[in-house]
């Protein structure tokens, strides 16, 4: 298999993966970071319409807002993106993650935070 193939099938993986499997995988890193003796409780936030998809709620008062979209083609409502500035203008954290690698990112954000 060549190089432009590899390439080929790595961008249909991503533009085939659903929101709800990016949702999964960041909803058992954060329940994972217990291991790292880091308490986390995670809501889902439904019926809100405009809201982050998921707070995360840790120790010491910290707060972070939890967009999830998927790969390929996850788009923003006008309505979201004013509650993203809105919560922002707040002084809360809003993280969106579109893929596993940024979920990555973020939990090793927040271990880095919690250590500090």
């Amino acid at each position: 298999m060549g190089k432009a193939s590899t390439a080929s099938t790595a961008k249909k993986k991503l533009r085939d993966t659903r929101e709800s499997a990016v949702e999964a995988y960041l909803v058992a890193e954060l329940l994972a970071l217990r291991q790292h003796k880091i308490r986390v409780k995670i809501k889902k936030i439904a019926g809100w319409r405009g809201w982050p998809d998921r707070l995360a709620l840790f120790d010491g008062g910290v707060a972070d807002w939890l967009e999830v979209k998927r790969p390929v083609g996850g788009k923003f409502e006008p309505l979201q993106l004013r509650t993203h500035d809105m919560l922002r203008g707040m002084g809360f954290t809003v993280v969106v993650v579109n893929t596993r690698e940024l979920v990555d990112d973020y939990i090793h954000w927040v271990i880095s935070r919690a250590c500090t």
